[in-house]
């Protein structure tokens, strides 16, 4: 998909003047135009979108971040971390974070001893899709 079909896109699905459909567009206008985006954090949507002059509410910006990982757009895709007490980042899989939500308890992935309170040091965030 390019950026003239995501753009009607959005067009359609959103009303004149919504600063949801707004803050789609920034986002994506971003992916498809900066080179090397590998890495977006919840955070980093925010300013993305309020750098354009949209503010958002937390609600609303998790239904951009959802409405840009729909299959027929897939500009974005999520992806998991776990960041440990020293910092370290390991990437996790969905079947990883889905397994220890079910178990209530995450290994961590070089120690193997469980993790506690461990849902504070697991972080979704998003990579382009296209």
């Amino acid at each position: 998909m390019d950026l003239t079909t995501v753009r009607h896109t959005v067009e359609l699905d959103w009303e004149p003047g919504s600063p949801v459909g707004a803050a789609c567009l920034a986002v994506a206008e971003y992916v498809f135009t900066t080179s090397g985006v590998t890495h977006l954090t919840f955070g980093r949507l925010r300013g993305l979108i309020s750098g354009n002059g949209v503010e958002l509410s937390e609600r609303d910006l998790v239904s951009v971040a959802g409405y840009l990982c729909r299959d027929d757009l897939k500009i974005l895709k999520v992806g998991f971390e776990f960041i440990d007490e020293n910092d370290e980042i390991f990437p996790l899989s969905q079947t990883d974070v889905n397994e220890a939500n079910r178990a209530e308890i995450f290994p961590h992935p070089i120690t193997g001893e469980p993790v506690p309170e461990f849902k504070e040091q697991i972080f979704m965030f998003f990579e382009p899709g296209v």
